[in-house]
């Protein structure tokens, strides 16, 4: 079989040479343009999670003031569509009373809209809302206020970490305001949380 001549090999090399820098320009522009477009402008399908969190919560009651810092936990299911999400769950915190043996529980379901910020590498911030309708209940040695209702309103900044492929260590402080229906008592205070994310493999990113 004859070798073919330079002469026919020469146009050949001259454009692959020639297309290869603006085929490798291209990727690149493509790449840059996603990583410099606000999550909020980018178009993309519905993505899921679900996930779970320990929280430590602070309360601060303005009439009373003796309810000490808690812990407690929450779970919750997500769906998002370019920066946006809108997750729902129930959470569940118990605290105590200063000198007394009296607990009190809060807990019920919440919503949480979720706004993605400009990304960086494997971090995604947030911001972050939260609308809680928990339940109180007070046991012990020194009953308040048994089975009231408390409207948790809140926001605050969150950070959402990639571990691996849609596996996500999530984080979040907020401020938030309580109110205590059938009664004129008000109360503030912080919720930090730190959790698990599966899902959301390219949300905010």
């Amino acid at each position: 079989m004859p070798l073919p001549r330079p002469s026919s090999v020469l146009p050949i090399v001259l454009m692959l040479v020639a297309v290869a820098p603006a085929a490798h320009a291209q990727r690149h522009s493509e790449r840059d343009s996603e990583r410099h477009t606000p999550p909020w402008e980018r178009r993309s399908s519905a993505t899921f999670a679900i996930g779970g969190a320990g929280l430590y919560t602070g309360v601060r009651d303005s009439d009373v003031g003796r309810v000490r810092d808690g812990y407690g936990f929450d779970v919750h299911a997500a769906v998002g569509v370019s920066a946006f999400a809108l997750a729902g769950g129930y959470q569940r915190t118990v605290q105590s009373l200063r000198d007394t043996d009296t607990d009190v529980t809060l807990q019920g379901p919440y919503v949480e809209p979720r706004l993605a910020l400009a990304s960086g590498g494997n971090f995604t911030p947030y911001l972050t809302g939260r609308v809680a309708f928990l339940r109180q209940r007070v046991s012990g040695d020194v009953v308040s206020v048994s089975n009231a209702t408390r409207t948790s309103v809140g926001g605050g900044l969150g950070m959402l970490v990639a571990l691996g492929p849609a596996v996500h260590l999530d984080l979040t402080a907020q401020y938030t305001r309580f109110d205590v229906r059938q009664d004129t008592r008000h109360g503030d205070g912080a919720l930090l949380r730190a959790g698990m994310v599966f899902g959301f493999d390219r949300w905010g990113r």
